[in-house]
Protein backbone atom coordinates (compact mmCIF):
# COMPACT_ATOMS: atom_id res chain seq x y z
CA UNK A 1 0.00 0.00 0.00
CA UNK A 2 1.31 3.45 -0.93
CA UNK A 3 2.59 5.57 1.92
CA UNK A 4 -0.08 7.85 3.33
CA UNK A 5 1.33 11.25 4.20
CA UNK A 6 0.10 14.23 6.16
CA UNK A 7 0.45 16.41 3.07
CA UNK A 8 -1.55 13.87 1.07
CA UNK A 9 -4.32 13.75 3.67
CA UNK A 10 -4.71 17.53 3.61
CA UNK A 11 -4.75 17.64 -0.19
CA UNK A 12 -7.30 14.82 -0.28
CA UNK A 13 -9.58 16.51 2.27
CA UNK A 14 -9.58 19.74 0.26
CA UNK A 15 -10.90 17.87 -2.77
CA UNK A 16 -13.81 16.54 -0.70
CA UNK A 17 -15.21 19.88 0.43
CA UNK A 18 -18.94 19.88 -0.24
CA UNK A 19 -19.30 16.10 0.00
CA UNK A 20 -22.63 15.20 1.66
CA UNK A 21 -22.60 13.74 5.18
CA UNK A 22 -24.35 10.53 6.15
CA UNK A 23 -23.53 8.87 9.47
CA UNK A 24 -21.72 5.58 8.86
CA UNK A 25 -20.75 6.31 5.26
CA UNK A 26 -17.06 6.03 4.39
CA UNK A 27 -16.72 7.70 1.02
CA UNK A 28 -19.24 5.39 -0.62
CA UNK A 29 -22.00 5.78 -3.16
CA UNK A 30 -25.16 5.99 -1.09
CA UNK A 31 -27.57 3.48 -2.56
CA UNK A 32 -31.04 2.82 -1.24
CA UNK A 33 -29.80 -0.47 0.13
CA UNK A 34 -26.89 1.19 1.95
CA UNK A 35 -29.16 3.91 3.29
CA UNK A 36 -31.55 1.31 4.68
CA UNK A 37 -28.67 -0.65 6.22
CA UNK A 38 -27.21 2.45 7.90
CA UNK A 39 -30.65 3.59 9.07
CA UNK A 40 -31.34 0.20 10.62
CA UNK A 41 -27.91 0.12 12.27
CA UNK A 42 -27.66 3.67 13.58
CA UNK A 43 -31.26 4.79 13.91
CA UNK A 44 -31.79 8.52 14.37
CA UNK A 45 -28.12 9.26 13.71
CA UNK A 46 -29.01 8.68 10.06
CA UNK A 47 -31.51 11.39 9.19
CA UNK A 48 -34.66 10.66 7.24
CA UNK A 49 -33.70 13.56 4.97
CA UNK A 50 -30.44 11.76 4.17
CA UNK A 51 -32.49 9.63 1.80
CA UNK A 52 -32.35 12.58 -0.59
CA UNK A 53 -28.60 11.97 -0.88
CA UNK A 54 -29.06 8.56 -2.52
CA UNK A 55 -26.97 8.48 -5.68
CA UNK A 56 -24.23 10.66 -4.21
CA UNK A 57 -20.87 9.82 -2.69
CA UNK A 58 -21.22 10.41 1.07
CA UNK A 59 -19.05 10.25 4.16
CA UNK A 60 -19.09 10.79 7.90
CA UNK A 61 -16.37 12.43 10.01
CA UNK A 62 -14.10 9.42 10.52
CA UNK A 63 -14.96 8.23 7.03
CA UNK A 64 -13.24 11.28 5.57
CA UNK A 65 -9.94 9.98 6.98
CA UNK A 66 -10.67 6.30 6.31
CA UNK A 67 -11.51 7.21 2.71
CA UNK A 68 -7.92 8.39 2.28
CA UNK A 69 -6.07 5.78 4.36
CA UNK A 70 -8.09 2.73 3.33
CA UNK A 71 -8.26 1.66 7.01
CA UNK A 72 -11.75 2.02 8.45
CA UNK A 73 -11.86 3.35 12.00
CA UNK A 74 -14.31 5.38 14.04
CA UNK A 75 -13.31 8.58 15.81
CA UNK A 76 -12.63 6.86 19.14
CA UNK A 77 -10.42 4.25 17.49
CA UNK A 78 -8.40 6.99 15.82
CA UNK A 79 -7.66 8.50 19.22
CA UNK A 80 -6.90 5.14 20.83
CA UNK A 81 -4.41 4.22 18.09
CA UNK A 82 -2.84 7.67 17.65
CA UNK A 83 0.94 7.91 17.70
CA UNK A 84 0.71 11.08 19.80
CA UNK A 85 -2.11 12.93 21.54
CA UNK A 86 -2.06 16.51 22.84
CA UNK A 87 -4.81 18.67 24.31
CA UNK A 88 -6.30 21.28 22.00
CA UNK A 89 -4.62 24.17 23.85
CA UNK A 90 -1.38 22.91 22.23
CA UNK A 91 -2.77 23.63 18.74
CA UNK A 92 0.34 25.67 17.90
CA UNK A 93 2.28 22.38 17.96
CA UNK A 94 -0.03 20.69 15.45
CA UNK A 95 1.04 20.23 11.85
CA UNK A 96 -1.21 20.04 8.79
CA UNK A 97 -2.43 16.46 8.57
CA UNK A 98 -2.96 16.04 12.30
CA UNK A 99 -6.51 15.25 13.39
CA UNK A 100 -8.57 17.40 15.72
CA UNK A 101 -10.84 15.36 17.97
CA UNK A 102 -13.59 15.39 20.53
CA UNK A 103 -15.66 12.51 21.79
CA UNK A 104 -17.71 11.25 18.85
CA UNK A 105 -16.19 13.53 16.22
CA UNK A 106 -12.97 14.07 14.29
CA UNK A 107 -11.62 16.50 11.70
CA UNK A 108 -8.42 17.09 9.72
CA UNK A 109 -6.18 20.03 10.67
CA UNK A 110 -5.01 21.90 7.56
CA UNK A 111 -2.95 24.66 9.20
CA UNK A 112 -3.41 28.33 10.09
CA UNK A 113 -6.01 27.42 12.73
CA UNK A 114 -8.41 25.72 10.30
CA UNK A 115 -9.66 22.18 9.80
CA UNK A 116 -11.75 20.29 7.30
CA UNK A 117 -14.47 18.18 8.86
CA UNK A 118 -17.48 16.17 7.79
CA UNK A 119 -19.52 18.21 10.24
CA UNK A 120 -22.94 16.60 10.04
CA UNK A 121 -25.96 15.95 7.86
CA UNK A 122 -26.91 19.63 7.75
CA UNK A 123 -23.40 20.72 6.69
CA UNK A 124 -21.49 18.05 4.79
CA UNK A 125 -17.71 18.41 4.47
CA UNK A 126 -16.74 21.98 5.35
CA UNK A 127 -13.75 24.11 6.33
CA UNK A 128 -14.05 25.56 9.83
CA UNK A 129 -11.94 27.49 12.32
CA UNK A 130 -10.77 25.08 15.02
CA UNK A 131 -11.31 27.56 17.86
CA UNK A 132 -14.93 28.04 16.83
CA UNK A 133 -15.60 24.33 17.41
CA UNK A 134 -15.47 22.14 20.51
CA UNK A 135 -12.51 19.90 19.74
CA UNK A 136 -10.57 18.74 22.80
CA UNK A 137 -7.48 16.98 21.43
CA UNK A 138 -4.93 16.88 18.60
CA UNK A 139 -3.93 13.50 17.17
CA UNK A 140 -0.95 12.32 15.16
CA UNK A 141 -2.62 9.45 13.32
CA UNK A 142 -0.84 6.09 13.26
CA UNK A 143 -1.73 5.52 9.60
CA UNK A 144 -0.18 8.80 8.49
CA UNK A 145 3.50 9.53 7.88
CA UNK A 146 4.54 12.85 9.40
CA UNK A 147 7.81 14.27 8.14
CA UNK A 148 9.74 15.79 11.01
CA UNK A 149 11.25 19.19 10.45
CA UNK A 150 15.03 18.83 10.23
CA UNK A 151 16.89 20.20 13.18
CA UNK A 152 18.64 23.43 12.31
CA UNK A 153 22.29 22.86 11.59
CA UNK A 154 24.76 24.50 13.89
CA UNK A 155 26.24 27.28 11.81
CA UNK A 156 29.83 27.83 12.80
CA UNK A 157 30.80 31.45 13.27
CA UNK A 158 34.36 32.66 13.32
CA UNK A 159 36.00 35.79 14.64
CA UNK A 160 37.30 38.10 11.91
CA UNK A 161 40.88 37.38 10.85
CA UNK A 162 43.17 39.55 12.95
CA UNK A 163 45.92 41.58 11.33
CA UNK A 164 47.52 41.87 14.79
CA UNK A 165 51.28 41.10 14.70
CA UNK A 166 51.95 40.75 18.42
CA UNK A 167 51.93 37.79 20.78
CA UNK A 168 49.09 38.50 23.22
CA UNK A 169 45.70 36.84 22.75
CA UNK A 170 44.17 39.60 24.87
CA UNK A 171 45.51 42.32 22.58
CA UNK A 172 44.69 40.21 19.54
CA UNK A 173 41.03 40.05 20.57
CA UNK A 174 41.01 43.76 21.36
CA UNK A 175 42.37 44.46 17.88
CA UNK A 176 39.14 43.12 16.36
CA UNK A 177 36.99 44.75 19.06
CA UNK A 178 36.18 41.42 20.69
CA UNK A 179 35.76 40.83 24.42
CA UNK A 180 39.02 39.67 25.99
CA UNK A 181 38.12 38.88 29.60
CA UNK A 182 39.40 35.64 31.11
CA UNK A 183 35.87 34.20 31.44
CA UNK A 184 35.15 34.90 27.78
CA UNK A 185 38.51 33.51 26.68
CA UNK A 186 37.62 30.31 28.55
CA UNK A 187 34.42 30.07 26.49
CA UNK A 188 36.40 30.67 23.31
CA UNK A 189 38.90 28.00 24.32
CA UNK A 190 36.13 25.46 24.92
CA UNK A 191 34.54 26.23 21.53
CA UNK A 192 37.92 25.55 19.93
CA UNK A 193 38.61 22.24 21.65
CA UNK A 194 40.74 23.48 24.54
CA UNK A 195 39.48 22.03 27.80
CA UNK A 196 40.48 23.20 31.26
CA UNK A 197 41.59 26.58 30.00
CA UNK A 198 43.74 28.41 32.56
CA UNK A 199 45.52 30.84 30.26
CA UNK A 200 48.82 29.03 29.79
CA UNK A 201 51.20 30.23 27.10
CA UNK A 202 50.55 27.17 24.93
CA UNK A 203 46.78 27.57 25.22
CA UNK A 204 46.93 31.27 24.40
CA UNK A 205 49.33 30.70 21.52
CA UNK A 206 46.93 28.22 19.97
CA UNK A 207 44.04 30.67 20.26
CA UNK A 208 46.15 33.49 18.84
CA UNK A 209 47.29 31.35 15.90
CA UNK A 210 43.65 30.52 15.04
CA UNK A 211 42.69 34.16 15.37
CA UNK A 212 45.40 35.27 12.98
CA UNK A 213 44.29 32.57 10.49
CA UNK A 214 40.64 33.59 10.71
CA UNK A 215 39.81 30.13 12.10
CA UNK A 216 38.98 31.02 15.71
CA UNK A 217 35.43 29.82 16.44
CA UNK A 218 33.10 32.04 18.39
CA UNK A 219 31.61 30.46 21.52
Amino acid sequence: MAEKTAQGLVAFAKTKLGTPYVYGAKGQLLTESLYNTLKARYGSLVWTSDKKKIGKICTDCSGLISWYTGTVRNSTSYKNTAAQVLTIDKLSQAVPGCAVWRQGHIGIYIGDGYCIEARGSAYGVVKTKVKSRDFTHILWLSEIEYVKEPKPQNTKQYFPKAAYKGYSIVDGLKSINAESSFSYRRKIAKANGITAYIGTASQNNKLLFLLKEGKLLKP
